[in-house]
């Protein structure tokens, strides 16, 4: 990696702040690496280029998954976590998703209920290993916001236990008892990226 001056260092500072403060939707301001005929290109000036992508689609709510109970009092869906082809704005990109969409489904719950999730684990058998050797293929659920419990329930379903882990093809039972979460929230998004031990 080639050696930074300090100017270099502090003008690129500066412009990643005016890129920051950019009003949403504005074009994007970069700042040239050496070489590549800007800032820092031996030593001699500096500049900037502007970056203006085409916009693209406009945000879309996610589809509603089903629930599959008749209980009023629970609402109980089923959820893989999967490689699928998806769009992304003309593009074909091989992701991993829930239930093959991105992003991932939109739940509908109230306070009052339970919320069941049959979760399996569809990611490919590969035998694929992190740096440390770990498979990576293996997955959970985990929420962020829900006052539910950490650990798992007494009827031998999961709450929001972390240490589960589940290798490909396995499922298992995730149910999260939302009377204790604040009435304000009533539409719940999973993760966009199923996790993966990496």
């Amino acid at each position: 990696m080639p050696a930074i001056s300090r100017r270099t260092f502090i003008r690129a500072a500066a412009l990643a702040g005016v890129a920051a403060a950019l009003p949403s939707g504005g074009p994007a301001v970069r700042a040239m690496g050496p070489g590549g005929g800007g800032m820092g290109g031996g030593g001699m000036g500096g500049g900037i280029t502007v970056i203006d992508p085409p916009v693209g689609q406009a945000f879309r709510q996610p589809a509603l998954i089903a629930n599959e109970s008749s209980d009023p009092g629970m609402v109980e869906v089923a959820l893989e976590a999967r490689r699928a082809a998806v769009d992304i704005n003309g593009a074909s990109a091989n992701l991993i998703t829930y239930n093959g969409a991105h992003p991932g489904p939109l739940l509908r719950v109230r306070r009052d209920q339970l919320l069941r999730i049959n979760f399996r684990n569809g990611l490919p058998d590969d035998d694929a290993i992190n740096y440390l050797g770990h498979p990576v293929r293996m997955t959970n659920l985990h929420t962020h916001g829900l006052h539910v419990s950490p650990g798992d329930n007494a009827n031998g379903t999961h709450a929001d236990n972390m240490m589960v882990m589940l290798a490909p093809g396995e499922r298992t039972v995730y149910e999260y008892d939302l009377s204790k979460h604040p009435a304000v929230q009533s539409q719940l998004l999973p993760p966009a990226h199923p996790r993966q031990c990496v």
